[in-house]
């Protein structure tokens, strides 16, 4: 992962590798945003941008799980959240 500014000048923006977008391909589906983030050294709301930008979704599995923080019978279960 590679930092670097942006195309008018005025702000930085992550470089992905081949590696990292393979990664965040493979992981999204199944895994938390924080770790994925931690595994690639970067914060959870970059991972969650490249994955909207990439039309990647969480699988159905990983939203049913209590770990994802969403609502499982009409309760909303606590995700691990991010304390980086």
């Amino acid at each position: 992962m590679e930092v670097v500014r942006n195309k008018n000048g005025t702000g930085k923006c992550l470089k992905w590798s081949d590696s990292d977008l393979s990664y965040l391909r493979d992981h999204f589906p199944t895994e938390a945003g924080c770790d994925i983030a931690e595994h690639l050294g970067i914060s959870p709301t970059s991972v969650c941008i490249k994955a909207k930008e990439l039309g990647l979704r969480k699988s159905k599995e990983f939203s049913r799980n209590a770990y994802s923080g969403r609502y499982v019978n009409g309760y909303k279960h606590n995700a691990m959240k991010y304390s980086g």
